[in-house]
């Protein structure tokens, strides 16, 4: 019975990851140099997008767009299209790396849509080399970014029915739409009283929310072995685990989280688990995973 549920549990996993492999979308990202002043506003047809973050990416293709930094001043920027194949149709992204602003002297002068060319003003010409030189040596990075919450640790406290009061260690890697993560938890139950340590780990995959300069979710779908409380003692588990996570703030960096799971047990016989659990979550350290 324990390795059958071993086994399907295994075949669950390797098909969503097999999902997760290619997954093209539509949409537009920019990628923004740490000289510019943000929020950097993005105008095109008729609307607008307000970036607070160097790294964003949204749902809809932007072909032509007029951008400007916090004071105002226009951006110059390089703009590049991938086409993708999938399953679904054909796909389109854009990616536009916001390199620097144009003096203000000559940013009346310069195209509606900004461009990659640069005035002639001669500081920023050299700022202007000195920057293109950079964007070069990123280009193979930004063509794989997807949006900058993109991989790095979390921390969960929360208080679950089957591993008691907790903390929950997730490393994440992917995009924002779409990755893989593996998770530790370490916790013990005071509240049943139960004597010794409760943990498991889990391997699993996150299908992501649209993000914004505000907002960020997730939904996680992963398998977990470790021991649980059944409900009343230790037990051995193997669980298929749902949570959620919702990160607010322009950085993405604390939220709540919650998630709700069922297994079995490994003792004599194969008993039902269940698990609800909530919290709160901070991502510590996150990075562009490329």
């Amino acid at each position: 019975m324990k390795k059958r549920i071993l086994l399907a549990l295994c075949a669950i996993l390797c098909a969503c990851f097999a999902i997760a492999g290619d997954h093209p979308y539509d949409g537009t990202t920019f990628t923004i140099s740490s000289n510019v002043k943000l929020p950097v506003y993005v105008r095109f047809g008729g609307k607008q997008i307000t970036i607070s973050s160097y790294q964003y990416t949204t749902y809809t293709r932007i072909s032509d767009a007029t951008i400007t930094d916090a004071n105002g001043n226009r951006c110059m920027y390089r703009h590049s299209t991938d086409n993708h194949s999938g399953t679904g149709g054909n796909y389109v992204h854009h990616y536009y790396n916001i390199t620097g602003i144009y003096s203000s002297s000559n940013s009346s002068s310069n195209n509606s849509y900004g461009g990659s060319s640069y005035n002639s003003d001669s500081r920023a010409s050299q700022l202007g080399a000195q920057l293109g030189s950079a964007a070069m040596q990123m280009q193979a990075m930004e063509r794989v970014y997807n949006n900058y919450h993109a991989g790095g640790f979390s921390l969960a406290a929360t208080m679950s029915a089957a591993w008691g009061e907790n903390l929950d260690l997730r490393f994440r890697y992917g995009s924002s739409s779409l990755g893989g993560d593996i998770t530790v938890m370490l916790g013990h139950d005071w509240l049943k009283k139960i004597d010794g340590i409760l943990w498991n780990v889990g391997i699993g995959m996150y299908f992501g929310g649209r993000p914004s300069d505000i907002y960020l979710w997730d939904i996680d779908l992963g398998v977990k072995l470790g021991h649980c409380n059944n409900p009343n003692k230790k037990s051995f588990t193997a669980m298929i685990d749902l949570s959620t996570t919702h990160l607010i703030g322009p950085q993405h960096i604390i939220g709540l989280t919650a998630g709700a799971g069922i297994g079995l047990d490994g003792e004599k016989k194969a008993d039902f688990v269940w698990d609800v659990r909530g919290g709160i979550v901070i991502y510590f350290l996150q990075w562009n995973w490329f």
